[in-house]
């Protein structure tokens, strides 16, 4: 899928401006949100962008005094869930790794711990 990545400056740039622009902003379809040094970087797939949607929700901000601008530009295409995914299994192996290392055995003939290494 390929994706736009906006970019939103807001004034002020707080925590409630941003929630509250994070949650119009997924009604117009947007998917992802990083917050960024004054305001957030979002993105939506291209097939679903409205830029007029967008800017109707940008018009129609519920807190009064708020600035909104953006820019966009075409992200990067690239599978994120691949790297995901393989960032999980290499830690899962690190993980079994840890609890084997740990993993205290009994001798069935003399009944000492035997520690597996």
């Amino acid at each position: 899928m390929k994706y736009f990545e906006f970019t939103f400056h807001t004034s002020p740039c707080t925590e409630t401006v941003n929630d509250v622009l994070t949650a119009v902003l997924g009604e117009v379809g947007f998917e992802s949100f990083v917050e960024s040094e004054g305001g957030l970087t979002a993105y939506i797939q291209q097939s679903v962008c409205d830029e007029n949607a967008i800017k109707t929700v940008i018009a129609e901000f519920p807190l009064s005094d708020t600035e909104i601008t953006y820019t966009f530009t075409e992200a990067e295409d690239k599978d994120w869930n691949a790297k995901k995914s393989s960032q999980r299994n290499d830690r899962k192996g690190d993980h079994i790794q840890r609890n084997i290392d740990r993993t205290i055995f009994s001798c069935s003939e003399c009944g000492d711990d035997i520690r597996c290494k």
